[in-house]
């Protein structure tokens, strides 16, 4: 997928997903490296249930690479953990956060 990756100080940065996980997600950057532990806000149209979707959400930077860096993001809302829970397994019920059963409508 492509991502839009907006560092402070470089402005935006352009990507592709490698892997994606309810936690966060590796985004090949090519040469452009990004420093551990530096905050972005991370913007990409995923396909859920429901369509295409915006989701938006900010991650820190976890680790770097020659041709990528590994996202951790930072307080999911609802939405967007159950759309990542879509993307992932596929599957219509989740477990949140508390351990309730929640179903994909």
């Amino acid at each position: 997928m492509d991502v839009v990756l907006n560092y402070r100080s470089l402005g935006l940065v352009r990507g592709q997903t490698q892997d994606v996980g309810v936690g966060g997600m590796f985004v090949k950057t090519g040469r452009i490296r990004l420093p551990v532990n530096a905050m972005v806000d991370v913007s990409v149209i995923m396909e859920g249930a429901r369509g295409m979707s915006p989701f938006r959400t900010e991650a820190i930077v976890v680790h770097t690479t020659d041709g990528g860096v590994g996202l951790m993001f930072c307080d999911l809302e609802d939405d967007h953990h159950t759309l990542l829970h879509e993307l992932i397994y596929g599957r219509h019920e989740y477990l949140d956060a508390a351990g309730r059963v929640c179903h994909v409508h």
